[in-house]
């Protein structure tokens, strides 16, 4: 039976409580925020029951539970919270993303009935769905096990590349480039109905990179008020941008991608080769997101009369096995 239990809120002192309390009922794993909430769900999991308070900076409990019901939609998840407002009440029981809500401020032993319950009802459904696939052979099996431990990887790698460089150009709000590049890979750990398309294409050909930004910014779209991240995600593989586009969303549609051809050379060539490969399609990122990407990469400043300016090119920088030539 999975015991693993996550519990996000932004006050630690709570955190910590509920940690000594909770101690050798349940595999226990706290997060302080909305962010490290979703990594954890992302990175950790799965686990059996996610509690999270609903009011946090940033990113709120319905968006953390939000993404927990497209990754894990077994996962009993549960929101604490003072009152159910008039905002979430009239979306109706069907639609939230939680299965129960606890009231703040809550008691441990109730907290712990909640949680008991939960994990017995993950264990029932988890089971259902594992009987309901055990026609996959077991090599299939250990493949899509590799591919999802491969863009948990991935999801790690483009979290962290995003908020060094967020950190070194003191971007405003870096978070939400963090959280772009980590949700960027949530169509390839969620099954999708294009599946099979999926199986006929290599993980790091452009046609697959595409679909799967498309894949994924719609699954973004249904976590509440994350529209302007599944648009980043979105306009990722844009060729060229329409004058309605938000500079916002530009910017970190440019991040993602620069991170993502980073992300494909670097699995066959160093990291220095990688940048150099990537100079033609400076134009298209931005000059200055390149030059602080390669001063991160680096370690070293480069000079801009070192990057060659290729607008005939920029129409079609495949991350196909033509760029690893």
């Amino acid at each position: 039976m999975n015991k693993k239990v996550l519990i996000v809120d932004d006050e630690l002192n709570l955190l910590r409580s509920l940690q000594r309390n909770l101690r050798g009922k349940f595999d226990l794993t706290i997060a302080e925020g909305g962010v490290a909430g979703m990594t954890q769900i992302l990175e950790g999991g799965p686990f059996g029951a996610i509690v999270s308070d609903l009011r946090m900076p940033e990113i709120d409990g319905l968006q953390v539970l939000g993404l927990a019901r497209i990754v894990t939609p077994d996962t009993f998840r549960v929101m604490l919270t003072g009152n159910v407002s008039s905002h979430i009440a009239p979306a109706g029981p069907n639609q939230m993303p939680w299965f129960q809500y606890v009231s703040k401020p809550c008691t441990t032993k109730g907290l712990c009935s909640v949680l008991k319950d939960g994990l017995d009802r993950y264990s029932i459904s988890s089971s259902q769905r594992r009987l309901k696939s055990k026609t996959a052979t077991e090599e299939n099996a250990r493949q899509i096990s590799e591919k999802f431990r491969g863009s948990v990887m991935r999801c790690q790698r483009l979290r962290q590349l995003a908020r060094r460089l967020g950190d070194l150009m003191n971007l405003n709000e870096t978070w939400q480039y963090e959280l772009a590049g980590m949700l960027s890979q949530l169509g390839s750990l969620v099954p999708a109905a294009d599946a099979e398309h999926r199986e006929k294409t290599v993980d790091h050909d452009e046609a697959f990179l595409r679909m799967q930004a498309g894949l994924t910014s719609r699954m973004i779209r249904e976590i509440p008020r994350f529209e302007q991240i599944a648009d980043m995600v979105g306009h990722q593989y844009t060729d060229k941008f329409e004058p309605s586009v938000p500079d916002c969303i530009r910017k970190g549609a440019r991040i993602l991608r620069m991170l993502m051809d980073f992300d494909v050379l670097t699995r066959t060539f160093s990291e220095v080769e990688a940048i150099h490969k990537m100079k033609e399609r400076s134009n298209w990122y931005g000059e200055p997101l390149f030059l602080s990407f390669s001063e991160l990469v680096s370690g070293e400043p480069m000079r801009r009369s070192n990057i060659p300016s290729h607008p005939n090119k920029l129409e079609a920088f495949s991350v196909s096995r033509s760029i690893t030539k």
